[in-house]
């Protein structure tokens, strides 16, 4: 499945779940960073108290197995926004300019996420671990990549079939005994809808978006030059007395009604329209 990304105003928002007092605090921080920056693209949250200059939607009580519930409320509840586009952000994220050309990442592909060649470095070398193997037989290529789900971007209409295929994948890999998080699930789903995974390496476009990871390894200088970074959790405190008023967005989104009920009524047997059996996970 393949998008065309021509020259044109695409209409899309960031999104993020937040919940308990340091996520609330930190994406609180996200959405001031943007404004600082003078980016007034709306932001939709799954929370569970009131936040300043953004949308806020109760993230109610979810079972979140391996960072999957961000492909539950995506799929139950962010896909019913009337936007083209759903971009992710961690709570830790930063904002230091605005992108551009953000959407230039997708690269034809209907879904981006950053990925690189460098495996956890808490889990053996990527050829002998066991997940390594379940990606290939699952129909990626010999050196598959890894990934990350702190920050990426999915066209609306592949919403259902991106879920469905990093679902039915998790399933899979649990039914032969395997963990897999949501950052291995989105990064096969990638690997599986797009020609050239290679550019969708982060360090393709450092000056897009940075991993925490990145803080180690790059000067200062390229640091200051991207546009968004994942500072990690250990700057995640957002300072009320800095905060500075904001201009209304001079954007503008027709949003259909999202209601805790309505919500919950989406999310009632969500994981259950997904595949158990890991069908469609080939090319």
């Amino acid at each position: 499945m393949r998008s065309s990304i021509k020259q044109t105003a695409f209409n899309y928002c960031y999104w993020s779940i937040a919940v308990g007092d340091n996520d609330t605090s930190s994406i609180q921080a996200c959405i001031e960073s943007a404004r600082k920056a003078s980016i007034y693209r709306p932001f939709h949250i799954m929370t569970d108290r009131e936040l300043d200059d953004c949308e806020c939607y109760d993230a109610m009580s979810l079972d979140n197995p391996d960072g999957m519930n961000k492909l539950v409320y995506l799929k139950a509840a962010i896909s019913r926004l009337s936007y083209d586009y759903f971009i992710w952000v961690e709570p830790s994220t930063r904002f230091q300019r605005e992108p551009r050309d953000l959407l230039k990442a997708l690269r034809r592909s209907p879904l981006h996420v950053p990925l690189c060649r460098i495996w956890p470095r808490d889990k053996p070398h990527p050829k002998n671990h066991p997940l390594h193997r379940f990606m290939i037989d699952s129909g990626l290529p010999s050196e598959p990549y890894f990934g990350t789900s702190s920050f990426w971007i999915i066209q609306h209409q592949a919403v259902d079939l991106v879920s469905s295929t990093a679902v039915g994948f998790w399933r899979k890999a649990m039914d032969q005994g395997l963990t897999v998080d949501v950052d291995a699930a989105l990064a096969f789903t990638m690997q599986l809808f797009c020609g050239a995974p290679r550019k969708h390496q982060w360090t393709e476009n450092p000056a897009l978006w940075l991993p925490r990871v990145s803080h180690l390894t790059l000067s200062n200088e390229t640091l200051q030059s991207a546009a968004i970074v994942d500072v990690g959790s250990e700057s995640s405190s957002a300072d009320p007395n800095t905060a500075q008023p904001t201009p209304r967005s001079q954007e503008t989104a027709t949003t259909p009604e999202m209601t805790t009920d309505s919500i919950r009524l989406s999310m009632n047997g969500v994981f259950e329209e997904f595949p158990s059996d890991g069908s469609g996970l080939s090319p």
